[in-house]
């Protein structure tokens, strides 16, 4: 039985579709003439559309994917890759609230503001 094909013959290339966050999906158009190889570029894509998801750059990420399915050279590709684990290496962790802060909610029994703006008049 054949895998189902992550990619699909176009004139340019090789055509497929990644996910970069919720609700973020683009089609890409891999510039290679190989089948097999498109389809190895395409999964090392979704690992960097992935990576760029979790660090909260989807913003970015259509514009280094297309670089991505752009190139040809294994050696350009491997540079964007290196460049998107660079970028998402950069994120900063956000801080926790200190439990001070939510032991005080607690105790005043006051909600947070987000419900309180239908009753101000």
């Amino acid at each position: 039985m054949k895998k189902s094909s992550k990619v699909k013959k176009v004139a340019e290339g090789y055509l497929t579709r990644l996910r970069f966050g919720k609700g973020q999906r683009r089609r890409f158009v891999i510039k290679l003439q190989d089948e097999e190889a498109a389809e190895i570029r395409a999964e090392a894509l979704q690992v960097q559309a992935n990576l760029l998801a979790k660090a909260g750059k989807q913003a970015d990420a259509p514009i280094i994917l297309r670089k991505g399915a752009d190139v040809q050279a294994e050696s350009d590709f491997q540079d964007i890759a290196k460049f998107v684990e660079g970028l998402c290496a950069q994120k900063v962790q956000p801080t926790r609230m200190r439990a001070s802060h939510s032991r005080s909610w607690a105790k005043s029994g006051r909600r947070a503001n987000c419900t309180m703006i239908g009753r101000i008049t």
